[in-house]
């Protein structure tokens, strides 16, 4: 009997909340974006968390990944980009307003229908012309063909596939299914992979529990989607992981110090001795793979 096909729907959601905490950092459009989509209860509910540590370091971890990313690409930068399961993050819009770049941005359809409207409000509002062709695409990732209708969006030569998080969602078994589409894409297309995926699982069994909704509603999400035990049990196996499915690892990063915007905030609540402490950043990197 075939196995039945995965609700991804259902992640959709966090697109939104995910924004809505962004838009207290320097990533860019996320401020404008949010203030779009939220209405200013909401907006005011979030400037309100920035005197709230757990928070500010929730935020901090997306506001690295999103940079470490990024700047893995900008080591290497190519004219031709799909970035996968991108959310309500403008990083597209942003690169093809600075260069002549050929830009794919996908997630799921009702994602890609609100975001077609930010992006055509955001040029508006800000007056904001286009050096290059942005495309906002519905895409499943694990669908074969839809994923290389998308790369034909693209024009002939090497591309950049990236992604910031995507790979906690699958299971092992998806993982290698997306990791052989990628894989024969780049095979045909040449070119890299950026992934803000390489996460490795922590002991939660220390964690207090959660105290008020947003962490109620967070720890529900976690445990529905197996998150932890859909990350890898170390860097060196997710690397050896990656090796298995055809893929090196060319470019790594832990953390993007500069673009960190929130962090004087986080070390002004913090006590000296907890500063010192680096144990964070050793739970995810950022990795720029090539297949081997």
């Amino acid at each position: 009997m075939e196995a039945p096909t995965r609700n991804f729907t259902i992640i959709s959601p966090t697109a939104r909340a995910l924004l809505l905490m962004k838009s207290v950092t320097r990533i860019p459009f996320a401020h404008a974006a949010a203030k779009l989509v939220a209405s200013p209860a909401e907006m005011d509910d979030i400037e309100h968390q920035l005197s709230n540590l757990s928070f500010l370091r929730r935020v901090l971890h997306f506001e690295n990944r999103y940079w470490t990313t990024e700047q893995l690409y900008r080591r290497q930068p190519t004219s031709n980009v799909l970035e996968l399961c991108a959310g309500y993050s403008f990083r597209g819009l942003l690169h093809v307003t600075q260069a002549p770049v050929h830009y794919v941005d996908t997630d799921l359809p009702d994602v890609i229908a609100t975001k077609r409207l930010l992006v055509t409000q955001l040029l508006q509002d800000q007056c904001l012309s286009v050096r290059g062709p942005l495309h906002l695409q519905p895409l499943n990732a694990l669908d074969e063909v839809s994923f290389w209708q998308a790369i034909d969006l693209l024009p002939a030569g090497p591309l950049t596939i990236l992604n910031e998080g995507l790979l906690m969602y699958l299971n092992e078994a998806e993982k290698r299914q997306l990791c052989g589409i990628i894989h024969k894409i780049l095979e045909v297309r040449g070119g890299a992979w950026i992934t803000g995926d390489a996460y490795i699982q922590r002991d939660t069994s220390a964690d207090p529990p959660p105290n008020d909704e947003q962490s109620l509603q967070l720890a529900a999400f976690l445990a529905y989607h197996n998150i932890e035990e859909n990350k890898f049990a170390s860097l060196e196996a997710a690397e050896a992981f990656f090796n298995s499915c055809g893929f090196v690892v060319k470019d790594r990063m832990a953390v993007s110090w500069e673009d960190l915007s929130l962090l004087p905030r986080i070390k002004a609540l913090m006590p000296p001795e907890a500063q010192r402490t680096k144990g964070a950043w050793k739970l995810r990197e950022s990795w720029r793979l090539e297949i081997g």
